[in-house]
């Protein structure tokens, strides 16, 4: 590294330690920062679930017969549905971590309809937010989740997911209405 100082100039060198003290402490900030996006993951589930107002347990018995949540964290694999923990996901090229909220929308039918809803958590600016991006992925909200210890930051963000879960049932039911014979 090449620097001035007055009319002099100095030469500093850098050496691996130097190297290896940048990686690690980029490695620290990066998995300080997935914990942090991690715990609004799970805060917004938890919010969500709780403003779904889910009477009774927030779990039903499926059509295998297994112990089964209505709502779940997870990722969209070969257009497949896969339920994950929050300490699997990791940041994009872009550094959003992206993930779906699925949604056991009847319980009561005998395959259990579901929608998976894509969202990102994200820092900008030194702020905290949620994207929540429509079925069809044509536009999203973008909800900021103030620094707080309450669950009541994610309201925003709850109606914006359940107002997209619902636009998602009656599009489909549209679809069936269109083809009606």
């Amino acid at each position: 590294m090449r620097f001035l100082i007055g009319y002099s100039e100095h030469t500093s060198m850098i050496t691996y330690e130097d190297i290896k003290k940048a990686a690690i402490e980029l490695e620290r900030k990066k998995e300080d920062c997935l914990y942090k996006c991690g715990k609004i993951i799970e805060n917004f589930i938890e919010a969500y679930e709780r403003s779904l107002a889910i009477s009774g347990s927030p779990t039903f018995i499926n059509a295998s017969g297994n112990d089964e949540r209505i709502v779940t964290l997870g990722v969209i694999e070969q257009n497949n549905f896969r339920e994950i923990s929050v300490n699997s996901l990791s940041f994009s090229e872009d550094f959003k971590i992206p993930f779906y909220i699925k949604t056991i929308v009847n319980c009561s039918s005998l395959h259990a309809p579901w929608v998976a809803i894509k969202c990102f958590v994200f820092r900008e600016e030194d702020q905290s937010l949620i994207e929540i991006v429509s079925i069809e992925e044509k536009s999203s909200k973008v909800c900021r989740i103030a620094n707080s210890h309450t669950l009541d930051v994610y309201n925003d963000a709850c109606k914006a997911l359940k107002a997209i879960v619902l636009n998602a049932i009656k599009s489909t039911y549209l679809i069936y209405e269109s083809i009606n014979l």
